[in-house]
């Protein structure tokens, strides 16, 4: 395992991202659809937790999590982790990749609005790739039981699911699926 993350030495966020709009909130902070100024305003996906001490082991297993696993296709991509710094306190930065479809629960939802279903086909599709970061994922101890539909995300671009859960600390653990399929 590669060395940790010191809190202290971070970079600022501010100045290179630009927060947008509040996609939601849990335990751990707030998450925000963002674009880097250093990457020709790419849009990203921002959670910020505001840091106390007693989080620390916290914020350094999310951490590991993230840049242990963000090299499978499945999975949601870690962009680094940065530090708002002011005179009363510090804000951690997890930048990661936008997925911004939804969830399969909100293709469900609007499915059952309109009194439709999801084909088998699209159902076989999800299950694909879930099954493709399980394995994956419970090497880590504690991820396959999170992994659910509300869970589920779409990008618009791109290989396709990611699972999360916001409250806790595989919060990025996501199954990435093309939205277009659905």
């Amino acid at each position: 395992m590669r060395e940790g993350l010191n809190i202290t030495s971070l970079s600022s966020p501010i100045g290179r991202y630009k927060l947008i709009k509040k996609l939601g909130s849990g335990i751990f902070g707030e998450v925000f659809k963002a674009t880097d100024s250093q990457a020709a305003d790419k849009a990203v996906a921002v959670k910020v937790q505001i840091h106390f001490e007693d989080d620390d082991a916290q914020i350094h297993e999310e951490y590991k999590i993230l840049r242990d696993f963000t090299s499978h296709p499945n999975l949601i991509d870690f962009y680094g982790v940065f530090c708002e710094k002011s005179e009363s306190l510090r804000k951690i930065w997890f930048i990661l990749e936008l997925c911004d479809c939804g969830t399969v629960m909100d293709i469900v939802r609007k499915l059952k609005a309109t009194d439709r279903k999801m084909s088998e086909e699209h159902i076989a599709y999800i299950l694909k790739y879930t099954i493709k970061v399980s394995p994956y994922s419970t090497d880590y101890k504690h991820v396959a039981r999170h992994i659910r539909p509300e869970m589920a995300a779409y990008k618009t671009k791109g290989l396709p699911v990611h699972l999360s859960t916001a409250e806790s600390i595989v919060a990025y653990f996501e199954c990435k699926l093309n939205c277009s399929r659905i």
